[in-house]
């Protein structure tokens, strides 16, 4: 979207359509590979960034609505994330995006909050482009509703206080604040062979 942001239409409008027609698969696919797990190693996030900023800068790109040509990739990606959107056992009442958080932690597939949060904004802009265009815009924003009332209720429920304001879980099943980030000032044990062998990769 740098193209587009500098004044270069024509060009944004060429790497968008490119991407579209050779990057995503009919099933809303993100083809490139990451990791030793998976063919598909792309999270929500991703997918949330690239409709986001599709909706944001296909009105300045030329031609004009050339976008409505590959609104099947499009409903493709959000319906991907439609798909992945589950209601962990653990917290009623709450919907999340599971996928995993990055290409190159691909096997690690959890309940990361930025992906329902960059999620919310990509099927936001799915359901803007779907009613410019005149696709079906109920289900991306029903989808949207919801999410955002299971963040506001994972917020309030699952924040904590701390030395550096109110904190919530980057991952469902994970502290609000972890050892090896949010207190990394703070001492810790010594590290000896013990708790070196509970991190090494075995083969």
């Amino acid at each position: 979207m740098t193209y587009a942001v500098n004044g270069q239409t024509t060009k944004a409008a060429r790497m968008v359509e490119f991407f579209l027609s050779y990057c995503v698969d009919r099933r809303g696919r993100i083809l490139y590979r990451q990791g030793y797990w998976q063919t598909y190693g792309f999270s929500a996030s991703e997918i949330g960034t690239i409709l986001w900023a599709i909706n944001r800068y296909e009105k300045v790109m030329e031609p004009r609505g050339f976008i409505k040509h590959y609104m099947d990739k499009i409903r493709a990606l959000a319906n991907f994330m439609l798909s992945k959107i589950v209601e962990p056992e653990e917290l009623s009442g709450i919907s999340v995006i599971r996928t995993c958080a990055e290409a190159d932690t691909n096997e690690r597939v959890h309940d990361y909050l930025q992906n329902t949060l960059w999620g919310i904004r990509g099927l936001t802009a799915v359901a803007e482009l779907m009613e410019k265009y005149g696709g079906e815009a109920e289900p991306y924003a029903e989808a949207v509703a919801k999410l955002k009332d299971s963040v506001d209720k994972i917020c309030n429920d699952l924040k904590m206080d701390s030395r550096f304001g109110e904190l919530v879980p980057f991952r469902l099943d994970y502290t609000p604040m972890p050892l090896n980030f949010s207190n990394c000032k703070l001492s810790t044990a010594y590290i000896n062979s013990a708790i070196i062998n509970r991190y090494r990769i075995i083969a």
